[in-house]
This record gives C-alpha cells, sequence and structure tokens, in this order.
C-alpha cells in the first residue's frame, strides 16, 4: 500500500507487481518516474483510490508543481515523454479513480515504441478509469493491444500529443462521457463501417481516436479533477434564532459528481 506523506513523493525507476500481488495507492499519493524509459508493469492487481479532494498522481520526477522540488534540481516542470507508462499485462485488474497521469508515453527504441502510451492494456487484462486526468503525453494517451479485454474509461479528461485512446483490435470499447481537448470533440474522420460508431467526428478539435471506440456522448469542457461545487441559495433560510434545523432551498451544479449534503453554518448578519 502507498500511503500519501505530503512533501514525501515516491519515487521510481521502474517496478512491477506481480501475478498474486495488490499494489494500492491511497488518496493524495504522488509517484515521480525518473526520467527515461521507465514504466510500472502490472501483472497483479493496481488499485488507485485518489479522492476528489486528493487524487493519485503518476509524473515526471522534473515536475516541481506536484510535490514538490523532488530531485534537487531547481524550478522545472515535466514535458511530455519523461516516463513511458502503466502497463496492464496479460490478466491483470486496474481500477483507477481520481487519477492523474502526466509526462509519459515515451516513445524508446525498437521493439518499446509500441508502449508509447500512458497506459497500456495487454490481453485479458480487465481495467475501469473514472474521474481522471491522462495529459502530456508524447504520443498516446491509452493502447487497448487486444480485443480480449474488458476496458471503460468515463468522467476523465484524455489529452495526448497522439491518439487519446488507440485500439488495436476490432472489438469496441466504451470511451464515453469524456473531454478530448476541445467542445467539438475528438478527431474521427472516417470510422470504420464495422465498428458500430454511427459516424465519424471530423470537424472534432481535439485528441485523435481509432476506429472501434465508442466516444459519444462527449464531454464539451473538462473535468475538474477537484473542483469546488456552485451553490446559490434561492429562498431562505427560515427559521429562528436558535434553531438547528433551519430550512432553505437552492440550486447547484458539483463538477465531482452529484450534490447529497453540505453543512449550512448560520453566522451572526447571515
Amino acid at each position: 500500500t502507498l500511503r500519501a506523506d505530503a512533501g514525501f513523493p515516491f519515487v521510481s525507476s521502474g517496478g512491477g507487481v506481480g501475478p498474486s500481488e495488490t499494489l494500492v495507492g491511497e488518496a493524495g499519493v504522488v509517484v515521480k518516474f525518473n526520467s527515461g524509459s521507465r514504466y510500472l508493469d502490472i501483472f497483479g492487481t493496481l488499485d488507485v483510490q485518489g479522492t476528489a479532494a486528493e487524487p493519485v498522481v503518476f509524473t515526471s520526477i522534473q515536475a516541481d508543481s506536484v510535490g514538490g522540488d523532488t530531485n534537487g534540481d531547481g524550478p522545472s516542470e515535466g514535458v511530455p515523454g519523461q516516463w513511458r507508462s502503466l502497463w496492464f499485462r496479460a490478466d491483470a485488474v486496474g481500477t483507477l479513480r481520481h487519477a492523474i497521469l502526466r509526462f509519459g508515453g515515451n516513445q524508446g527504441t525498437f521493439p518499446q515504441q509500441y508502449e508509447s502510451a500512458l497506459v497500456n492494456v495487454s490481453e485479458n487484462a480487465a481495467v475501469t478509469i473514472t474521474d481522471s486526468e491522462l495529459a502530456h503525453s508524447l504520443i498516446d494517451g491509452i493502447r487497448l493491444r487486444s480485443g480480449n479485454v474488458s476496458f471503460s474509461i468515463e468522467d476523465s479528461n484524455i489529452l495526448a500529443g497522439g491518439f487519446g485512446v488507440r485500439n488495436f483490435s476490432t472489438t469496441t470499447y466504451d470511451a464515453e462521457r469524456n473531454y478530448w481537448g476541445a467542445s467539438s470533440g475528438p478527431f474521427q474522420p472516417d470510422p470504420d463501417p464495422n465498428d458500430g460508431i454511427e459516424e465519424g467526428n471530423p470537424d472534432g478539435q481535439g485528441v485523435r481516436v481509432s476506429d472501434f471506440v465508442d466516444y459519444r456522448p462527449f464531454r464539451t469542457s473538462p473535468f475538474v479533477i477537484n473542483g469546488a461545487p456552485t451553490v446559490m441559495i434561492t429562498s431562505g433560510p427560515s427559521g429562528t434564532t436558535g434553531d438547528t434545523t433551519p430550512t432553505f432551498s437552492w440550486d447547484g451544479d458539483d463538477p465531482n459528481g452529484s450534490i447529497t449534503s453540505y453543512t449550512y453554518e448560520l453566522r451572526s448578519g447571515s
């Protein structure tokens, strides 16, 4: 289990999760990869348990905006391709909730150039991504390497240098309700007539998606990873001084999900 420690991110030069192992990333964890062809090889289970307030971050050691100046080289920020990938190998299981992946997608050399994505999913792997962001990849955001995987991504931002999702198979996978970098959606000029997608999106200004990726409906604005809800009082509160249960009505929007309950604080003059 990786536990958050403010100011002390985990630094990785590559590693793996064995077939019978489970690696849990608790809310607020920051993992920084040393520069080069570094990736996390997952043969077992990766369970990322971020929250809206404390996402789990996988990024470059050069990225000082998260976890500070970890390598002590002075102010710097990551650039695409400074590490490689989360690679879910055959039969691996992955759940990413409120995760942020940035500055990966290293191209490598033959045959590693085929791994050039922030997330790679191999045959028989099962990966679910929600409420997350995949950004600043040198090449692709996600590569689906087989038609025999279980995969979905939703309510996430997918921003990459190449394809947002590249599917190498002829099995259609779910990538609905995501933001692709533009309000017009992802670029899909000419869908395969056999992929079940009714139409392409040649006017999309976002990152490209391959055939056999179901991207509709798509978000027209970014998913806010740790955005605060907006609440507007429409009436009230009603009640008397000392009343412990004042009532009022309100309308609002929460970028991280449905509004359920919030604390009401009574102050002098309000």
